[in-house]
């Protein structure tokens, strides 16, 4: 990010190494027919000379159950849920972000 910050490139980059704090009640779903989620934040990793704006998708994993066999929930939210997060520098809605990504 900071090669792209310094040559002044626009960027979308997707993030595994960094899990920024997002706010539990940011979560939003622009399409009502879709169960995606998407959330966002300015946030400066360690080591970081400045914040970046980190965007989220989530997405329900599938409760698949047997018939005849117990069905065991997960414990915490998170593991209900398969996270896409990306960092870029871009101000446009968060949803508008991700999909543009997947171009």
């Amino acid at each position: 990010m900071k090669a792209c910050m310094e040559e002044g490139f626009d960027f979308i980059i997707a993030n595994k190494g960094v899990r920024p704090p997002f706010d539990s009640r940011g979560w939003y779903q622009p399409k009502k027919r879709k169960p995606f989620e998407y959330n966002s934040m300015l946030y400066q990793p360690t080591g970081w000379e400045i914040p970046c704006r980190f965007v989220a998708m989530r997405i329900p994993k599938e409760l698949k159950s047997t018939p005849g066999k117990p069905l065991q929930c997960e414990l915490f939210e998170d593991d209900r849920y398969t996270y896409r997060i990306f960092c870029e520098d871009l101000f446009s809605v968060g949803y508008f972000v991700i999909n543009h990504e997947k171009c």
